[in-house]
């Protein structure tokens, strides 16, 4: 069976957080350190609004690093992208466990057997995860459906050794239950 894709991220230009990080940065070490600190206040405070407004500004720079290039495609076979840092990231959809949502940062998290990602900044963020949790769904209702299945054959296979049903009426209840 081919690859086909199903849904695609698609990242927003415009990242919330990181950029009002960098806004309250200049804010704090602009505004506030020389149009009201140095007139009103103690020397201590220069510093301090100036040291506190260029943290604000290295963290936004990181946490911008950090989400610029998150990207995300769901197939129905895999969910690939980039996360954190532009590192790539190939997720067999077979090991996925769970995905969850980080509204906040409008992100995407997909727990599997080795970790979890988090695919952040995608503006469809919660059609992804719709079609994720569909996908994980019905792979968890067909695995059991197989298995009540099996469970259900075994019961007739145990009927027919006991003599209580005939060859033809298992071999009739084998196709119902396998739909061939």
């Amino acid at each position: 069976m081919n690859e086909k894709e199903v849904i695609r991220g698609n990242a927003e230009k415009v990242k919330l957080v990181p950029a009002v990080l960098i806004c309250l940065g200049l804010f704090l070490g602009v505004f506030v350190s020389y149009l009201i600190t140095v007139p009103y206040s103690e020397d201590y405070m220069l510093p301090v609004t100036i040291g506190g407004g260029s943290i604000l500004i290295i963290v936004g720079i990181i946490m911008w690093l950090y989400v610029k290039n998150c990207e995300i495609v769901v197939t129905n076979k895999r969910i690939y992208g980039k996360a954190a840092f532009g590192n790539r990231v190939d997720i067999p959809l077979d090991s996925v466990t769970a995905v969850g949502i980080i509204g906040w940062l409008k992100g995407i998290s997909v727990s599997s057997s080795s970790g979890f990602i988090k695919f952040l900044y995608i503006s469809n963020y919660n059609e992804i995860h719709k079609k994720i949790s569909d996908i994980i769904m019905s792979r968890t209702s067909i695995s059991r459906n197989d298995s009540s299945q099996a469970d259900e054959l075994k019961k007739y296979k145990e009927l027919l050794d006991n003599g209580v049903i005939s060859q033809e009426e298992f071999n009739a209840k084998k196709k119902q239950l396998l739909d061939l």
